[in-house]
């Protein structure tokens, strides 16, 4: 059977929640935030920027953006489910003391 791309995203998106989701992240309790090349941007956890994790409809995978500014080395790359980009995100940044609180679609 033949889809336009109208209707392939349509059925992707049917088995999916979105396309964009938002990683929400906040400071571990009573630890210092901690990173190897400079400071993590505290704009991450305020709401001043955002950590997407987008799904590409042309390659079938998902990779992260930030809104303002570029993404740390360690988190690029691509994962072909948002259960594996969820697994980096969260082992990346509990070694920087940082925790993934929740996930906004």
């Amino acid at each position: 059977m033949t889809y336009n791309i109208a209707e392939r995203q349509q059925l992707e998106l049917g088995k999916m929640r979105s396309y964009d989701r938002i990683i929400l992240l906040k400071p571990m309790e009573g630890k210092e935030v901690l990173s190897s090349t400079g400071k993590v941007d505290p704009r991450l956890f305020n709401g001043g920027n955002k950590l997407h994790g987008i799904y590409n409809v042309n390659t079938g995978l998902w990779e992260l953006k930030v809104e303002n500014g570029s993404i740390a080395g360690g988190l690029q790359g691509q994962f072909s489910d948002f259960e594996r980009l969820l697994i980096h995100v969260t082992s990346y940044f509990n070694r920087r003391n940082i925790e993934v609180v929740g996930v906004q679609d």
